[in-house]
C-alpha cells in the first residue's frame, strides 16, 4: 500500500515536469497593488503583488530600487502559471516561458538587455513543438523551423524551414506537404520573394511558377495541371495587374485554349480563344471585364459559326449563328439581352425555315410557324407576352395540310373544345378544357 502511494507521488511530480508547471512562492512582506497603480511612479523594494483588474490574473515578483529582478511569475485565475518573466535592473534579462491555462508550455526562450536573444520555441496549444529558431539582439536570424500539428505529420518531416538575416525573410523558404513531400520552394532576399517560386502538387509535379523582380513584384506565373500539363500563363505589368493570360488543355500539345491581352489601364481586353486543333474559336472584346461590340466565333474547320453585338455585356443588336458547311442557323436582333422583333430558325438537309416568329420585351408574340423537314408547315401557334394565347394548330409531320390537332390556349392553358384527326384528315377525337382542366369529351 506504502509503495503504490508513493509510485502515485512520483508520477504526480513527473506530471508537474511536464507541463513545466513551476513552484515559486513569495510570502514575506508582499504589498499588492493593481496594474494602473503599478503604472505609476513610485519607489518599489521587496516583493510585490501586481492584480489585473477585469481579466482575474496577476503577477508576484522583487522590486530592487524601483526595479523589477529576478523571476516575475504571472497566474491565470484558476492559479497556473501563465508566464515567467526573468529580469535585472528592470530589464527582460534570462529565461522567458509562457503556458496556456490547461499548463501546457507554448513558449520558451532568452532575453538579454531586454531583446530575445539565442534560441527560442513555440508550441502547439497542446504541448508539441511548433516553431524554433534563434534571435540575435531581438531579431530572427538564421534557420527556422516550423512544424506540423500532433500527429498531422506523416513523415515527422518539418512544415516549414525559412532563413532570416536580421529580423527578414533572406535566403531558400521551402515547405512541405503531411506526407513530407515539397510544397513550396523559393527564395527571399530582403523580406522580398525574388527569382522563380515553384508550388507542388501532392504528386510531386509542379503546381505552380510565380517569377518574382528584385523588389518582389509578381512578373509572370504558370500554372499546370497534376499531370505537370501548363494550364495557364500570367503576365503582369509593373503594378500588378495582370496584362496577358494565357490558358491551355490537359493535353501535352500545349493547345492554347484562350489568351487573354489588357490594355488601356486593364480597362480593355483582346479575348481569343481555341479549338483543341489549334484553330481560333472566339475573337472580342471585353470593357471592364464585360463583352463590348461584335464577337465572333468559329467552327473547328475555320467557318464562321457566330456574329454576335454586345453593348456592356449585353447582347445587343443583330444576332446570327452558322452551321460548320457555312449556311445560316438562327438570325434575330436582340435589345439589351433580350430577344426583338423577327426570328427564324433554319436547318434540315436544304437548311430551309423550320421556325420563324417575333419577340416583344415579354417574350413570344403573335403568330410562330414550324415546319417538317419536308418544308411543309407542321404547327402554328399564337402567341402574348410570351405565352401561348390564341388558336393552336398541328399538322401531320408527313402528309401536307392534313390536320391532326386543333384548338385553343389562353395564358399557356388548353381552353375550350379541341378536336384531334387521324393522318386522313378524319375525326378521331373530342375534348373540352376549361384553362387547363379537361371537362369533358364532347
Amino acid at each position: 500500500m506504502k509503495k503504490s502511494i508513493l509510485f502515485l507521488i512520483i508520477l504526480i511530480i513527473i506530471l508537474q515536469v511536464a507541463h513545466a508547471q513551476e513552484i515559486i512562492e513569495f510570502t514575506d512582506n508582499i504589498t499588492v497593488e493593481t496594474l494602473e497603480q503599478n503604472n505609476k511612479q513610485r519607489t518599489r523594494n521587496g516583493n510585490w503583488k501586481v492584480t489585473y483588474p477585469g481579466v482575474n490574473r496577476y503577477e508576484l515578483g522583487k522590486y530592487v530600487n524601483n526595479n523589477r529582478e529576478g523571476k516575475w511569475i504571472s497566474y491565470y485565475s484558476n492559479n497556473k502559471i501563465w508566464k515567467i518573466d526573468t529580469y535585472k535592473n528592470g530589464d527582460f534579462q534570462g529565461e522567458f516561458k509562457q503556458y496556456n491555462e490547461k499548463g501546457y508550455l507554448v513558449i520558451k526562450g532568452q532575453y538579454f538587455k531586454g531583446r530575445k536573444a539565442g534560441e527560442w520555441q513555440y508550441y502547439f496549444k497542446v504541448g508539441t513543438l511548433s516553431d524554433i529558431g534563434k534571435y540575435v539582439d531581438g531579431k530572427k536570424q538564421g534557420k527556422w523551423v516550423s512544424y506540423f500539428p500532433n500527429n498531422q505529420s506523416l513523415s515527422k518531416e518539418p512544415r516549414k524551414i525559412i532563413y532570416f538575416k536580421n529580423g527578414k525573410k533572406d535566403g531558400e523558404y521551402i515547405s512541405f506537404y503531411a506526407n513530407g513531400s515539397v510544397q513550396e520552394k523559393k527564395k527571399y532576399t530582403n523580406d522580398y520573394p525574388v527569382g522563380a517560386s515553384y508550388l507542388f502538387h501532392k504528386n510531386g509535379k509542379k503546381s505552380k511558377t510565380i517569377f518574382y523582380d528584385e523588389k518582389g513584384k509578381q512578373i509572370a506565373s504558370k500554372n499546370f495541371y497534376e499531370s505537370g500539363v501548363l494550364k495557364e500563363k500570367r503576365i503582369f505589368d509593373s503594378i500588378q495587374r495582370v496584362i496577358s493570360i494565357e490558358t491551355f488543355y490537359a493535353t501535352k500539345g500545349l493547345e492554347r485554349i484562350k489568351k487573354i491581352s489588357y490594355e488601356e489601364n486593364n480597362k480593355i481586353s483582346k479575348v481569343l480563344e481555341y479549338h483543341k486543333n489549334g484553330e481560333l474559336k472566339t475573337k472580342g472584346t471585353q470593357i471592364n471585364d464585360k463583352q463590348e461590340g461584335l464577337w465572333e466565333s468559329y467552327h473547328k474547320n475555320k467557318e464562321l459559326k457566330s456574329k454576335i453585338s454586345y453593348v456592356a455585356g449585353k447582347i445587343d443588336g443583330d444576332y446570327k449563328t452558322f452551321y460548320s458547311n457555312g449556311q445560316i442557323e438562327y438570325n434575330g436582333t436582340f435589345a439589351r439581352g433580350r430577344k426583338m422583333g423577327k426570328w427564324t430558325l433554319y436547318g434540315g438537309r436544304d437548311y430551309t425555315i423550320i421556325e420563324t416568329g417575333h419577340y416583344n420585351e415579354k417574350g413570344k408574340i403573335g403568330q410562330w410557324k414550324y415546319f417538317a423537314k419536308k418544308k411543309h408547315l407542321f404547327k402554328i401557334e399564337n402567341y402574348k407576352n410570351g405565352n401561348l394565347d390564341g388558336e393552336y394548330i398541328e399538322y401531320d409531320s408527313y402528309n401536307k395540310g392534313v390536320i391532326r390537332a386543333k384548338g385553343k390556349y389562353v395564358k399557356n392553358k388548353k381552353d375550350g373544345p379541341w378536336i384531334f384527326y387521324d393522318d386522313t384528315g378524319k375525326i378521331i377525337e373530342r375534348k373540352r378544357y376549361s384553362m387547363g382542366s379537361f371537362i369533358s369529351d364532347k
